[in-house]
């Protein structure tokens, strides 16, 4: 049965439901199944599974939602080789224009017209002071009641109702919701003491803004407690924890435009109720805000496991801050499994074993300044390109940057599609000055104490590798990406590199390699990252050419659509015929301004001396510098265009010159 998961007919969701064993039938332009997949129903019902006609799906009684792929996952049917297309020739998913993925701006949650906002304000304030003022009105029974429901039996003190300016209508219990001192809404909570099923339990008033409760915290801080209920923030909020909010439509709830308006929030702790429902909206809220910040506080149930929320834990349980602390502290990060990014750490141990048995930033640092100067570091929606002939180190420099990104906490993911990550892991040991054959020779058992400590820093850093296997096309390398970034925190993305994605007929390759052009730039943009992308040379027509736009291999298209372009190059001695250790990038595109060139000793561990021209009193200075850069090392040197004919290196073995030939490194480039 082939079914097209990604934009599914009305027929191809029907005859997949059918094939699972649901009936089906189609209501008012949505589809009805007789059974929730997810609910597990053991009697017929039609009332709360609907898709539309997209295959979107939606559970109105335990809450699941999705599209056709999830429920593909679900059922254990969903294959990337399904989402294939037929035709090698063509890309796996049509690309698309710029209209098309560029970023929809966020959505705002509605804001109530002035006149609303003064209504609620001053009924706010009158619902207020009749709460205050009839604590000392002992003729009113109800009002005095529902005082010390709220501090007897919710526990909280005068001053805390004063700051939030909770109210009695005189039938509920007001809650202003503000921002920026202005009153938004009023959530009312039904009289604790009607027993009058019909009433809800919690409504807003008309024309209420939907936001988050004590929502002023949140520009305030990078990190917040975010509770199931009014009283619970408060509840916090009273014990000296200011940085609280929450929710205000219920546990399954939480709102895109919440997600937005806590974007910039570093970390961010789930504290709701200990029952199914809490859980299931704990989950809602990481599915909106993602993964790889959040934190989930977990309640203790109580004596009589019944269910328990924060405000329960402090006045029924009589629990101090420092107990929540110690919950705090405890909090478990939420776990992230997803079969196509890895930590770096997870492959140590794999690694270990294949190692034993064989200018002013406007973007990301690459860690270079004179690089940086000019490029005006990596900026977020670029497409950054990086070419040169063969064995010139263009993985190399990658990895540099990677690494030195590292140590600042930028967190990167690397797409190497050349590679084994062994053999990737192996070069990121030797750019932190370890080669382990070497060491080994030297002293077996040292050698692998030695790869154990630098193993335990390297799995401290963020970064972040594709681990699939399977051939690597467009519609997964978006997939992937979107949840590195999303989930797992990654801030730029390496992709080495672009030949890999072209497999269709080479006569059709200009067109292919330009629609994926086309499609990691967009991917860029829609990411809001920076994308760094290796890619080839065509065949030079002479030995020792500098390359130049014109000579990226397959396609006008990279030049066109990358925002920076780096060719790399090294001269050949003419009498030698070996290669200059001095690496040279020509930036000979930069969407933002400036191109040059930057100069790189690359490392083999011999020493290299070059000239340096500097100025001084209006007189040119020759300089002569000597370098050691590590095994594998690009080096920045400030080294000027007429230099390099007199760059010489001085060589212990003349077979060595040559990166690709050291013989201590053993690996290619």
């Amino acid at each position: 049965m082939k079914i097209n998961y990604i934009d599914p007919t009305k027929e191809d969701i029907m005859q997949y439901l059918q094939s699972k064993g649901f009936e089906t039938k189609e209501v008012n332009n949505q589809i009805v199944t007789n059974k929730c997949p997810f609910c597990q129903d053991a009697e017929i019902d039609w009332t709360h599974f609907y898709l539309d006609l997209k295959g979107r799906y939606c559970c109105h009684k335990c809450g699941a939602r999705g599209n056709l792929i999830v429920l593909a996952k679900h059922f254990g049917d969903y294959d990337v080789k399904n989402l294939k297309s037929q035709d090698a020739g063509n890309l796996d998913i049509p690309v698309k224009t710029p209209k098309e993925l560029e970023r929809k701006a966020p959505k705002v949650l509605p804001q109530p017209l002035n006149k609303d906002i003064k209504k609620m304000k001053d009924s706010a304030e009158i619902y207020h002071q009749d709460l205050i003022n009839g604590f000392k009105e002992k003729s009113n029974t109800l009002i005095h009641r529902i005082c010390d429901y709220l501090i007897t039996e919710r526990g909280f003190s005068i001053d805390t109702l004063k700051h939030f300016k909770i109210g009695w209508t005189g039938q509920s219990i007001s809650i202003p919701y503000f921002e920026k001192g202005n009153v938004v809404n009023i959530r009312f909570r039904k009289n604790p003491f009607d027993k009058n099923d019909k009433i809800k339990k919690m409504y807003n008033t008309v024309g209420g803004k939907m936001t988050l409760f004590n929502s002023d915290v949140i520009s305030q801080t990078n990190t917040l407690v975010i509770t199931e209920g009014e009283f619970d923030a408060m509840s916090l909020y009273q014990k000296g924890w200011k940085n609280v909010i929450s929710i205000s439509c219920g546990a399954n709830t939480f709102k895109q435009e919440w997600a937005e308006m806590l974007k910039k929030q570093a970390t961010i702790y789930l504290c709701y109720d200990n029952d199914i429902i809490g859980t299931k909206g704990t989950e809602v809220a990481i599915d909106k805000l993602g993964a790889g910040r959040c934190y989930r506080i977990v309640l203790p149930k109580g004596l009589q496991e019944q269910k328990k929320d924060l405000n329960d834990f402090f006045v029924k349980d009589k629990k101090t801050i420092d107990n929540f602390h110690e919950l705090f502290n405890k909090a478990e990060k939420v776990k992230i499994e997803y079969e196509h990014i890895k930590h770096i750490k997870e492959f140590a141990q794999e690694t270990k074993e294949a190692m034993q048995h064989s200018g002013i930033l406007r973007g990301l640092s690459t860690g270079y300044p004179l690089l940086d100067n000019i490029w005006s570091g990596m900026r977020k929606g670029d497409l950054i390109v990086i070419s040169g002939d063969t064995g010139l180190g263009k993985t190399f420099i990658i990895q540099n940057i990677i690494l030195n990104l590292a140590r600042e906490g930028v967190t990167s993911l690397l797409f190497s599609l050349e590679q084994p990550i062994d053999e990737i892991i192996e070069r990121f040991l030797m750019l932190e000055q370890f080669d382990f054959q070497a060491e080994k020779k030297k002293n077996e058992v040292n050698a692998i104490k030695q790869l154990d400590l630098i193993l335990d820093d390297l799995k401290n850093m963020p970064v972040y590798l594709y681990s699939g296997y399977e051939n690597l096309h467009t519609t997964l390398l978006g997939e992937v990406a979107e949840k590195g970034v999303k989930d797992f925190g990654c801030e730029v993305l390496f992709i080495d590199h672009l030949h890999y994605f072209a497999g269709g007929d080479r006569r059709q390759r200009t067109v292919e390699i330009g629609d994926i052009i086309r499609y990691i730039k967009l991917l860029a943009r829609k990411l809001n990252i920076p994308i760094i992308l290796v890619c080839h040379l065509r065949k030079l027509l002479q030995e020792g050419t500098i390359p130049t736009l014109d000579d990226l291999k397959d396609s006008s298209s990279i030049k066109q659509d990358a925002d920076i372009v780096g060719l790399l190059y090294r001269k050949r001695n003419e009498n030698t015929r070996l290669l200059s250790e001095i690496t040279t990038m020509n930036i000979d595109k930069n969407r933002h301004g400036r191109i040059g060139k930057v100069n790189f000793i690359f490392g083999n561990g011999n020493e290299v001396i070059y000239t340096k021209h500097t100025k001084k009193e209006g007189k040119n200075n020759a300089e002569e510098v000597t370098k050691n850069v590590p095994l594998c090392v690009f080096e920045e040197i400030e080294y000027s265009d007429n230099e390099t004919e007199n760059a010489r290196n001085r060589q212990i073995n003349q077979d060595n010159v040559d990166f690709k030939q050291v013989e201590k490194s053993d690996i290619n480039i």
